[in-house]
């Protein structure tokens, strides 16, 4: 059967790209596309580029994601209060686990207050160095690294 055949090649590739620790240049092409994300459709700042990927690409993004985030959870390297981005970890339980803080401190006759900021294009401004060096430090070297 055809998808055998194909299953044990993309195997084979995605297996020697960990081995390697090189992500095949073909899977890094990309089509950019804006999405308008505020305001007047006008202003070229008021779009944000999404890049469209192919679904192989996506395979193997899934298959280091899975990868990396075991080793996280096995090392408990993650933050507890790490809301984003985690299974069964959504933005009501955060809200719930900050209003239970403000209504501890209240409870205890102290003050509870919070700031919020958004940091609006903060995934744009994230240093590559810094994020590697981040992964580094927390045990993802070598291949995996690189």
């Amino acid at each position: 059967m055809l998808k055998n055949e194909i299953s044990n090649i993309l195997a084979d590739l995605f297996n020697k790209s960990f081995a390697v620790g090189i992500f095949p240049y073909a899977l890094k092409i990309a089509k950019i596309i804006p999405i308008h994300k505020k305001d007047s459709k006008l202003e070229c700042g008021n779009y944000r580029p999404i890049s469209i990927l192919s679904n192989l690409d996506k395979i193997l993004e899934k298959l280091m994601y899975k990868r990396i985030y075991s080793f996280f959870e096995t090392n408990n390297i993650i933050y507890d209060l790490q809301f984003g981005f985690r299974k069964n970890y959504s933005t009501n339980l955060a809200l719930l686990s900050l209003t239970e803080s403000i209504n501890q401190q209240v409870d205890n006759g102290k003050y509870g207050c919070g700031i919020f900021i958004d940091f609006q294009k903060a995934f744009d401004t994230v240093d590559h160095n810094i994020l590697l060096s981040k992964l580094c430090h927390h045990g993802i070297r070598g291949k995996a690294n690189d």
